[in-house]
């Protein structure tokens, strides 16, 4: 749960403050969360989950696993309003695109301005 929390935080370009105000905790408490010192209850997964419109076991369960073809919860139903229209092609690169490292990344974009 804990590498979960903060890397779609992060990919939200949110901070901790900002998911603490959402969440009606301290910056504190949510900062347990991510590093593993507290686990959340069920209510503040379910707020999470409406939050970033994801399925609560994407807080359980490794987001590799949420990113798999064979995942129940890789639905359209479950996937949020704005990826919906995507292919799922495009839903498994832009999940492969967020695992890799910042130099996987960078050298990927190279290459694709490279090859425009």
């Amino acid at each position: 749960m804990i590498n979960n929390l903060k890397l779609i935080r992060l990919q939200n370009n949110l901070t901790q403050q900002h998911l603490a105000d959402v969440l009606g905790i301290t910056r504190s408490a949510y900062s347990g969360y991510e590093i593993g010192r507290r686990d959340p209850d069920v209510e503040t997964l379910y707020r999470l989950s409406k939050f970033y419109g994801l399925p609560m076991e994407c807080f359980v369960e490794t987001f590799d696993d949420f990113c798999l073809a064979d995942n129940p919860y890789n639905s359209e139903a479950a996937i949020p309003a704005y990826l919906s229209k995507l292919s799922k092609e495009e839903i498994d690169l832009i999940c492969s695109f967020r695992m890799m490292t910042k130099e996987e990344k960078y050298n990927l974009m190279q290459w694709i301005e490279k090859n425009k």
